[in-house]
């Protein structure tokens, strides 16, 4: 059994910025010559170099195309196949210069044994499945593509989703107008994986008049004003003519023939409406760019359409979460660029109050600002409080763009923020750099893999000398990437107290799966939803949450209408400066704007009614409500819930302090409605404690019951404790004796891979445990005793 992992590359080869000298950033792979093509060379350094692709095959990489860089520069692109079926977003993407020398690299692959490949839902099934659920959401008169399989990862695309490959047909659902989403549909369960919206709401040019109707898209015949023809009467077509031509003009100058780099025709259509009028809106549909009344008036909004085209042909950032933030700001980032680089007459002429305004000649008026993006409630950094984390708006691509927009300003313009002080290269060089960075992005790059090919990119251009730029013009775009905080981390879980030292009342690590403290029941359904990992599955899907390595329980997403909790047996009493905490993991069926299925928390009090938690201080609480509408028949619709997903594991933290003295049982609550199913409720590590001095823990892992107690000296677990490898399960677990006040971690490490187990107590003894899959690793278990750390006991085995 292999782990299902993601192994990101270098981003500079053989560096870690881009200040280096540029004699280091070449690399000719041995056997290369200046005669070979780029494909060759790209090959050659990855095979050479299989340290960049840890485990996974050369052979699984194959040519995805090839991109013109600056400066004589390739970008070749290699996607990741497993038996032949590529592996969305796995991909490697290789600059090379005219000597065939590799400048940088970057990518995310899998690690692992591909999932099984034999579908058990057919192709007619998931288009059936697919267009159910968008019907369910309201829609209507939906046509589905047809479907191609794909392996999925929410590990590489970011966003929820289980964190391991599953083999998914892949397809388009739409209504022909301004509906179109994709939709990934799990091949063996059937279950809707995700949905994402694909409309992006942005020299041969046509444009249609639709004259205030849904007609004219496509823009493919009777056109109101093509390329060299007599101007219009009307300001709409002219407007999106001329300011198609900025942008194309805009695109040459670095090089680029159009939106797909080969002259492609600009379409447009004008005055179009659907379901009243007028639209106040604009977009790139994939083919040509569609407005409302008078929104092709402003040249940065068509700007931002067209280059989601040129995205389209480049990169192809997907539209969700980060690399849509990214997506969405690289249009806002290359539409004010042409804004900036286009005179204008009055009342549209830059000023220093507009400049960096998108949208301000609209007749709305601007919609951001890029040089302070909370104006309009976005996030000028990663740690902004206005920083999105719902699932609305494909993960907040629209809101979370804001934190490239600022250091799009930053390198531009220069500025002191966030404890750094930039000094701005200008709009030239800012544009040649966003353009290499586009061209050597990724499907899936999130804010670290935009940081790292800003760098990246900015290195090459200093190599070859672009626009002037400098070495020291790349320490500017360090500091900007710095100051906006791009690889900032934010899935760092809440602290277990907010002061003091947890004393556990109640611990449930659910080993082995075991419910054995726990009472499970349903009021609504045909059988109880809650089932240990150690149970069989009734639905294929894996009984153990990802990251889990000991056990846990997982509460299904039913596909009838049902109601199931599990609830503690037996009540504790809760000690002063308490709380309830407990890691979990969830996909519960939704659309992209509202969740049919979820989860609550709730509790009793002295034996009295079961209460939501929802009334309690929470960290990491619940994401949304459980949809009201006439259509779904959910028994707790329009409750506060654990709904939609939870990208990736979380862990909440409940203020028990109004329940001190009281005893509480707490239990978890499934509710479905009729039709539609998800993977559902993974729950590992709960916990009801008090705090008596900080002692955060990082996500998975428990502290032991313990009491405050005086500085001690650390007393090392005997290296003859016991060690037990798995197998069969792939874990390593080691019982040492507990020394009171002793805290204990785990890890095991091979080549770049690592992972962190549990450690908890087990009566007189710590238990240890870790999941290591096939392979030798290095085990490393260290004891700590109030912040001071002894000496670690280190174990090499084989699983």
């Amino acid at each position: 059994m292999v782990v299902k992992r993601v192994l990101p590359l270098l981003v500079v080869v053989g560096l870690l910025a881009c200040t280096a000298s540029a004699s280091a950033l070449s690399y000719r792979p041995a056997g290369i010559t200046a005669a070979d093509t780029p494909l060759e060379a790209a090959t050659a350094f990855v095979e050479q170099r299989p340290a960049l692709v840890d485990g996974a095959e050369a052979e699984e990489l194959v040519p995805a195309g090839e991109t013109r860089g600056v400066s004589g520069t390739t970008i070749v692109r290699l996607d990741q196949e497993l038996h032949g079926v590529p592996v969305l977003g796995g991909e490697v993407v290789v600059t090379v210069d005219a000597q065939r020398r590799v400048l940088a690299a970057n990518g995310e692959v899998l690690d692992d044994a591909s999932p099984a490949m034999g579908p058990s839902i057919s192709a007619v099934e998931a288009r059936d499945r697919a267009v159910r659920a968008l019907d369910k959401g309201g829609h209507a008169g939906f046509v589905a593509s047809e479907p191609s399989l794909v392996i999925y990862d929410a590990r590489i695309l970011g966003g929820p989703g289980p964190f391991k490959p599953a083999l998914v047909w892949d397809l388009e659902v739409a209504d022909g107008a301004d509906v179109r989403q994709r939709v990934f549909v799990d091949a063996t369960t059937g279950y809707i994986v995700q949905r994402m919206d694909l409309i992006r709401t942005a020299k041969v040019r046509h444009v249609c008049d639709a004259a205030n109707s849904d007609g004219r898209v496509p823009c493919d015949s009777a056109f109101a004003r093509t390329e060299n023809g007599a101007p219009s009467l009307l300001a709409d077509v002219n407007d999106a003519y001329d300011f198609a031509g900025v942008t194309y003009d805009f695109y040459a100058a670095l090089g680029r023939d159009s939106i797909d780099g080969a002259g492609m025709p600009i379409v447009s259509t004008v005055r179009w409406c659907q379901s009243g009028c007028p639209y106040a809106n604009a977009f790139w549909d994939g083919r040509q760019m569609v407005y409302g009344l008078s929104y092709a008036t402003a040249d940065d909004v068509v700007g931002h359409e067209l280059t989601h085209g040129v995205t389209d042909y480049t990169s192809k950032l997907i539209y969700w979460y980060q690399p849509g933030a990214i997506n969405e700001a690289m249009s806002d980032i290359m539409g004010e660029f042409v804004d900036l680089s286009n005179p204008g007459t009055s009342p549209r002429t830059d000023t220093a109050a507009n400049r960096w305004l998108l949208g301000e000649d609209l007749p709305i008026g601007a919609i951001r600002d890029m040089e302070n993006p909370p104006t309009y409630g976005d996030p000028d950094k990663v740690t902004s409080p206005n920083f999105f984390t719902g699932e609305a708006d494909n993960g907040g691509v629209h809101t979370n763009s804001g934190v490239a927009n600022k250091t799009a300003f930053l390198i531009a313009d220069g500025a002191t923020f966030n404890g750094q002080t930039v000094a701005g290269i200008g709009l030239t060089k800012s544009a040649w750099l966003w353009y290499q960075t586009e061209l050597t992005l990724r499907f899936a790059s999130g804010f670290a893999d935009l940081a790292d090919t800003l760098d990246a990119s900015c290195a090459t251009l200093a190599t070859a000398g672009t626009a002037g730029i400098t070495t020291m013009d790349c320490q500017q775009v360090a500091k900007a990437t710095a100051a906006t905080e791009l690889r900032t981390d934010l899935s760092t879980p809440p602290a277990v107290c907010a002061t003091g030292t947890p004393t556990d009342v109640f611990s449930e690590g659910f080993d082995g799966g075991s419910t054995a403290r726990w009472t499970i029941g349903h009021t609504l359904g045909t059988s109880d939803l809650w089932r240990g990992s150690n149970q069989t599955s009734p639905d294929g899907l894996d009984m153990h949450w990802p990251t889990a390595a000991s056990g846990n329980v997982r509460g299904f997403d039913s596909a009838v209408q049902s109601d199931s909790t599990m609830a503690m047996t037996t009540g504790v009493t809760v000690p002063a400066d308490g709380y309830l905490s407990f890691s979990h993991w969830y996909a519960f069926e939704s659309d992209i704007s509202q969740g049919y299925d979820g989860g609550v928390v709730e509790y009793s009090s002295d034996g009295g009614p079961w209460t939501d938690v929802n009334g309690l201080p929470m960290i990491n609480g619940y994401s949304g409500t459980i949809n009201a509408a006439g259509n779904s028949d959910n028994p707790l619709q329009g409750r506060a819930a654990f709904v939609n997903g939870s990208n990736g594991g979380h862990t909440t933290r409940i203020d028990l302090s109004s329940l001190v003295g009281h005893s509480v049982r707490v239990r978890f609550r499934v509710a479905t409605d009729t039709g539609g199913a998800d993977a559902g409720w993974y729950i590992d590590s709960a916990r009801i404690y008090g705090c008596g001095v900080i002692s955060p823990i990082a996500f998975g892992s428990t502290s032991p019951a313990s009491t405050p107690v005086a500085p001690a000296v650390v007393k090392t677990p005997p290296a003859s404790g016991t060690w037990t490898v798995d197998g069969a399960a792939d874990s390593v677990r080691v019982f040492f004796t507990r020394n009171q006040g002793t805290t204990y971690t785990i890890k095991a490490q091979r080549k770049n891979i690592v992972r962190v187990g549990v450690c908890r107590p087990i009566g007189t003894r710590i238990k240890c445990s870790i999941n290591a899959p096939t392979g030798s690793w290095r085990v490393t278990v260290t004891p700590k005793v109030n912040g001071k750390l002894g000496k670690p006991i280190v174990r090499n085995v084989k699983t």
